[in-house]
């Protein structure tokens, strides 16, 4: 396995199992993207040999499974309880939920946000009581059982030590890459769509899509932009349609839903800046996606955005809606020099630096030095 600077081979072949519940989907973004690429990286590598273990429940639905995994090993569990072997592995990789407690292998779970824990967010509801309790309990396990945690950004790793007692040691910060590199990014420009700003990940209280909203109103960009959402509606969603309708901004924003990855590459292409201040993100690829296309970037002040964007974006406080004005207005007033220097830093970030260092995790546990 090659990575930015060196190339990571252990001396034995460590098979890895990999929890793949979130597997059964039509669309792959987030985890089982997330997923999907480890397995893809490691199965290219001599050195490792991936597995998947699947919740039994949904073996009616392997149809859902995408290709990539037809060529995988594959074991069944019900409950916890393995009809394939799990101790035919070396490492189990929880990548989401749920933890299981395996006996005879080592654990390694992955973290991607305490969103819904963090002291700046008290108060405001991003998740349902019933997702806020189970993922609690889901982090209490990992924190009793996992031999060693992969975080996707040291704001998640010290946020989990804020709340679990763990060996800060034995949490490693992996970071995550972007989907699309610049090798697939398609010209897709569209020269008679109307100037626009673009908001990506939903519509939803956490991804703060009525303060972005409010801020674009007040900003002198409305005058000469439109904003477009993209994604799904979320929690909280309710709200900004409530406002979205009441004050009939048809003409001034676009609502489009979920988009294909090539509909997203056309906006990212398309677009003139990208508006990102979100309350909270755990890593935040999209502002490395941003970065790609040459966009200029505003994101906000909490969360790991700041971690990612290195110093490359502007930034305002979410719940600030001058500042989001502001910041939205500084978008229509970026240099060149500026979007060069984002989009090489983008390049910094891959997942065949992913592979690498999430290898040497689990090296380190088979073979520690």
């Amino acid at each position: 396995m090659h990575s930015d600077n060196n190339i990571f081979t252990p001396d034995l072949n460590i098979k890895v199992g990999f929890e793949g519940s979130t597997l059964f989907s039509k669309g792959y973004t987030g985890i089982p993207f997330y997923i999907k690429k480890l397995v893809e990286g490691f199965n290219e590598s001599e050195s490792f040999s991936p597995n998947l273990f699947l919740p039994f429940k949904r073996c009616f639905k392997k149809r859902y499974l995408a290709p990539f995994t037809q060529n995988i090993s594959k074991s069944w569990y019900l409950k916890g309880n393995p009809f394939g072997n799990f101790s035919k592995v070396q490492i189990v990789h929880f990548t989401h939920a749920p933890f299981i407690n395996t006996r005879g292998v080592k654990k390694v779970a992955t973290i991607h946000d305490l969103a819904f824990m963090v002291d700046e967010l008290k108060g405001i509801e991003i998740a349902t009581p019933y997702f806020v309790d189970k993922r609690i309990h889901l982090l209490s396990q990992i924190s009793q059982y996992a031999d060693a945690i992969i975080s996707v950004s040291q704001k998640t790793k010290d946020d989990f030590l804020k709340h679990f007692d763990y060996p800060q040691e034995k949490i490693h910060v992996v970071h995550l890459a972007p989907i699309f590199n610049p090798k697939s990014i398609k010209q897709l420009k569209n020269k008679d769509r109307k100037p626009f700003l673009l908001s990506v990940g939903g519509i939803s209280t956490r991804k703060n899509s009525l303060n972005i909203l409010k801020g674009f109103l007040a900003s002198k960009a409305s005058k000469t932009h439109t904003l477009v959402f993209a994604g799904k509606n979320g929690l909280g969603s309710d709200q900004f349609h409530t406002f979205f309708n009441e004050n009939d901004l048809g003409n001034k924003v676009k609502i489009m839903g979920y988009v294909s990855d090539e509909e997203l590459q056309s906006l990212y292409f398309n677009a003139s800046g990208f508006v990102f201040p979100t309350l909270y993100e755990g890593f935040g690829i999209t502002v490395l996606e941003a970065m790609n296309h040459k966009l200029p970037v505003l994101i906000g002040s909490l969360g790991a955005s700041a971690e990612v964007a290195g110093g490359h974006a502007h930034i305002a406080h979410p719940f600030d809606i001058n500042a989001i004005a502001t910041g939205i207005d500084a978008l229509l007033d970026y240099d060149t020099q500026k979007l060069d220097a984002a989009f090489a830093y983008a390049q910094m970030f891959s997942w065949e630096k992913t592979i690498n260092q999430t290898g040497k995790v689990y090296a380190d546990l088979i073979q520690p030095n």
